[in-house]
Formats: C-alpha cells, sequence, structure tokens
C-alpha cells in the first residue's frame, strides 16, 4: 500500500514526466533509425554549407539531426530535470531531486559570445544567416542566446556565411581589446 507521501500530486506529475520524457526517448530512437535509414550523399558537406541545394537524404538527415539537437533532446533533459527537481530546503527534510537547469560549459558560453561578436562586426544581416542557412526567423538569436543549443555545424555554417573560417575568426577573438585586426599589437 502507498503511503500518504507517495501518493500526492507532486508524486504523480514526477511519474508523469517521467513517462513523457521516455516517450521522448522512443521518438529520439524513431528518428535516429529513419536517419540511419537515410544515405549519406558524397556531396552533403557541400550541400550544407549551402554551396548547392540539398538533395532529399541530406535534407531529411539535417532536419532530424535539428530536431534531435535542437528541440528532443533539450525536452527529454528539461523533462527529466524537472522530474527530480527539489525547492531549497526541501533536502533537508529528506526529499532528493536536482537543479532545475543544468550549467552551460564555459567554452560553449565563450563560443556563443564570440558568434555573437563576429555576427555584430560583420556586414551580413541576421535574416540573412537565416535565409542562408534555412533557419526559421528568430532562430539565429535562439541559437546565440542559448535558447537552442550552438551545433558544430552551427558554428562552421554561420562562419561560412559571414566569410570566415574557424582559424581567422578565433584570430580575430582572441586578440587583445583595443588591436584592430592586422595591427601588430607588439608595435
Amino acid at each position: 500500500m502507498l503511503s500518504a507521501q507517495e501518493t500526492t500530486p507532486e508524486t504523480a506529475v514526477r511519474s508523469q514526466l517521467r513517462e513523457i520524457a521516455g516517450l521522448g526517448v522512443a521518438l529520439r530512437e524513431r528518428l535516429l533509425a529513419a536517419h540511419g535509414s537515410l544515405p549519406v550523399s558524397p556531396r552533403e558537406d557541400v550541400m550544407l554549407l549551402g554551396e548547392e541545394d540539398a538533395d532529399f537524404s541530406t535534407e531529411m538527415r539535417r532536419t532530424i539531426e535539428c530536431v534531435l539537437a535542437d528541440h528532443l533532446e533539450p525536452l527529454i533533459r528539461a523533462l527529466r530535470t524537472a522530474a527530480e527537481y527539489t525547492p531549497a530546503g526541501a533536502e533537508e527534510s529528506g526529499f532528493k531531486g536536482g537543479a532545475m537547469r543544468t550549467a552551460i560549459p564555459p567554452e560553449v558560453q565563450w563560443l556563443r559570445q564570440a558568434l555573437r561578436s563576429a555576427v555584430a562586426r560583420s556586414s551580413v544581416s541576421r535574416s540573412q544567416i537565416e535565409q542562408e542557412l534555412g533557419l526559421r526567423a528568430g532562430h539565429l538569436d535562439s541559437i546565440l542566446s542559448g535558447k537552442a543549443e550552438l551545433q558544430v555545424a552551427h558554428l562552421f555554417r554561420i562562419l561560412h556565411v559571414l566569410g570566415l573560417d574557424f582559424r581567422t575568426f578565433l584570430v580575430l577573438e582572441l586578440r587583445p581589446p583595443g588591436v584592430q585586426a592586422g595591427d601588430d599589437p607588439a608595435a
């Protein structure tokens, strides 16, 4: 028989959240199976850079990857984290749980900030970048703000639209404040 504590609304909601997260995992597995069944085009890298129109397989693979990384994985993590959430002070009463939000690694925060700076310095508008990358309106802001996960593919595709290679991007972002590109900081 369940005790009164085990049948609280909180326990029921925690259980529902875990169950829904499980459905998300099942959906992830189905999407990964569909992704795995699609052939990789020998021209996929050129298509992902936007230099060539994507074929069906490449577009579906990209869509599935984006759905997983930007929506489904964060949803599963958020539901699992929410199911374990404990308000401050509740652990003293023996109740266990976890924080609602996982910390973003400092390296990812730095990359996001550096990418925001590169976009701000660029003559290419945010809407042009979104259009070039086939992103829906506002998705670039979601990536740059941390609402959507920053993927390596996003980074390289955005840099390509900005006309920067990764090395140049790093050189520009690592130079001391006030030093312009092409300046000799030792002079």
